[in-house]
């Protein structure tokens, strides 16, 4: 018979049963969710996935468990003995709220990719009607376990198993699954270890980044229009890159190649759903300078950019700004689990903890598209100045913090102060329009004006590393230069590079300032360490992005096939010009940078055929299979 803890008409041991149902249905539902969708998931073998599903779903079923456990405990008191049946019911609305959970969810889903439209796009009563459905569903979730509950209590076979024997085969399951959590992660090793120790200096190191500049509409780099007055007179105690690119024609994979110093053919991180995977996501510069004593912050936009999105793990001791930041008790099963479980776990809590809020009218959830455009843009910006100011007044320690700052983002901008756009309307801008675009870069170099005066008073300037970059160019453009200004402690380093450099060079630079050897995992070089040669910069650019109604970008995998995947080109930029292969088309394309200063040796120039060549020797070294380029000749018109 079915194992009854009292002699009542109701079975602890039934609860127990329909309670470890519940939580492996609703794990199994997102972990299918999971590895059916563009996830981090379908890079991982079988075994490993599975390993994720019984190891999860056991966790769950074990806080379970341990959820039910006192009020069994309290049935065996003498007092509550005759009781028991009722502390079976209470018991009975955990069960009830997962299987409710799972229809909300399941729900959510199918209405999202069959109709684009979910939880996520209700306002005001339809936000209302979700949580008095939700409500609804639960209270015919917890009858329908009653009657289940009372129905198996009287049987002596569930499924034609000897209910003592199931739910020793169950407890078998549970130990299985919970012994998967102890198989180690290959990937979690230190990501500092080629680096030495014996550093001396410990300035603090921040990085700003402008969403979109080109160089072309900056004073500083001979703009007619005065867009950037501070830093064209700071730059005279700087280091000045004047022929600087990205690696990437997005804002994630060029600020994942800033972190970690590696191309993004290596790291396959373009655009999300990408991110950071295995080893990949502990090699950074971040990492590193972690186990050097330094308090790393980023301070970004959610989804696109933040850290935790992107996986790079043990990076950041804080994230600002960011609807993403895991919660105290996810930062300490990140500890116990693999990175790839405690990304799934997070995920998941996260899924659901959103929509609850979101329906109960808590919090709103966030769509990630309104912190990277107009005004809302423009006001949060002026909060990550006042979060940058606040971590510098209160530093206790070297700080390594990274701003980037969306006031340039287009396709429209919204800058404080109107100078080259007077009288015209903010709110009836064409897309692009420069007048507009000017002023938000003048909008940026006033506030890192500021910033810089406010260092100086305080004193903290001499003891600063003050990188300002940008992620990509305007209209997401990889080919166009992008501005790179370095101001060292006591203007030790200054002057104007003409060579071109790339942002991977940004990381080695900081590293050799510091002391620290050059992981050899990093590429790219650094620009304090002598005469800069001509070198070969690539980049790549993702294939079509897709939006939804909810203006969430990503990349369309319906574009997405072997085996070049989600790249969509790759370019090659060497002396004054540059190559680019469209890898979904095969196409050729070549031409100058714009107002390229830079210059070649006499006789070092290259022809097409050696740019192709380059390109594809550059994706065989980082794992693409290259044979469909091997017999073509694309520059050939």
């Amino acid at each position: 018979m079915v194992v009854n803890m009292k002699k009542t008409s109701l079975s602890w041991g039934v609860l127990f049963f329909i309670t470890f149902l519940a939580a492996y249905l609703y794990i199994f539902n997102e972990w299918l969710f999971a590895v059916t969708r563009p996830y981090f998931m379908n890079d991982l073998g079988l075994l490993r996935q599975l390993n994720i599903l019984l190891s999860v779903s056991g966790l769950l079923a074990l806080v379970c468990f341990l959820g039910l456990l006192p009020l069994f405990l309290l049935s065996l008191l003498p007092p509550l003995r005759n009781y028991s049946d009722l502390l079976i019911k209470l018991g009975a609305l955990l069960p009830a709220v997962i299987f409710a959970t799972l229809i909300l969810i399941m729900v959510d889903n199918f209405t999202y990719t069959v109709f684009k439209w979910g939880i996520v796009s209700t306002e005001g009563w339809t936000r209302a009607l979700y949580g008095l459905g939700f409500v609804v569903v639960i209270v015919l979730c917890y009858r329908s376990v009653l009657k289940n509950l009372t129905q198996l209590s009287k049987r002596n076979r569930i499924w034609g198993i000897a209910s003592n024997r199931l739910l020793g085969i169950l407890g078998i399951v549970l130990l299985v699954s919970i012994a998967f959590l102890a198989l180690p992660d290959q990937a979690k090793t230190a990501s500092a270890s080629n680096a030495t120790t014996n550093a001396e200096r410990r300035p603090h190191i921040v990085i700003i980044t402008a969403d979109g500049v080109n160089a072309t509409h900056m004073s500083l780099y001979g703009y007619e229009r005065d867009t950037t007055p501070f830093l064209s007179q700071f730059a005279a105690s700087s280091l000045v890159a004047e022929n600087a690119f990205s690696n990437a024609g997005n804002s994630p994979g060029s600020i994942v190649s800033m972190y970690t110093g590696k191309h993004p053919a290596k790291t396959r991180m373009l655009y999300p759903p990408d991110i950071l995977k295995e080893q990949d996501a502990h090699d950074h510069l971040p990492g590193i300078l972690r186990t050097q004593g330094y308090k790393t912050v980023q301070i970004t936009v959610p989804y696109y950019l933040d850290a935790k999105t992107l996986n790079v793990l043990d990076g950041f001791d804080e994230i600002k700004m960011s609807s993403a930041v895991p919660s105290q008790l996810l930062t300490q099963i990140g500890k116990i689990l693999p990175s790839d479980h405690a990304l799934f776990t997070d995920e998941t809590i996260k899924r659901i903890v959103d929509r609850g809020r979101h329906i109960f009218f808590i919090k709103k959830m966030d769509n990630p598209y309104l912190e990277v455009a107009g005004m809302y843009a423009r006001r949060v910006d002026i909060e990550r100045w006042v979060y940058l100011n606040l971590e510098i007044e209160n530093a206790a320690q070297p700080l390594f913090i990274h701003v980037h700052l969306m006031v340039t983002h287009g396709e429209d901008f919204y800058p404080m102060d109107q100078k080259f756009s007077t009288g015209q309307s903010i709110e009836d801008q064409e897309p692009w329009e420069d007048d507009f675009y000017d002023d938000a870069i003048l909008d940026f170099d006033t506030n890192v004006g500021k910033l810089v005066d406010e260092l100086s008073d305080s004193g903290v300037l001499e003891n600063t590393i003050l990188i300002i970059g940008s992620d990509h160019g305007q209209q997401w453009d990889q080919l166009e230069r992008v501005p790179l200004l370095i101001r060292f402690p006591h203007e030790q380093y200054t002057g104007r590079i003409q060579a071109n450099v790339q942002n991977l060079d940004i990381a080695p630079t900081i590293l050799d300032y510091i002391g620290l050897d050059q992981p050899d995992w990093m590429s790219g070089t650094s620009l304090i360490a002598g005469d800069l040669e001509q070198r070969p910069i690539f980049g790549v650019n993702d294939v079509d992005r897709e939006k939804d109604e909810n203006n969430i970008f990503s990349v369309n995998w319906d574009n997405v096939s072997p085996p070049f995947y989600q790249f969509g080109g790759m370019s090659v930029i060497y002396c004054q010009n540059w190559y680019r292969l469209n890898l979904t088309d095969l196409s050729w394309d070549a031409g100058e940078v714009d107002a390229s200063t830079s210059t070649c040796p006499p006789g070092s120039d290259i022809t097409e055929e050696q740019a192709f060549q380059w390109i594809v020797e550059h994706l065989r070294e980082n794992g693409f299979d290259v044979s469909t380029l091997e017999n073509i000749d694309p520059w050939v018109q």
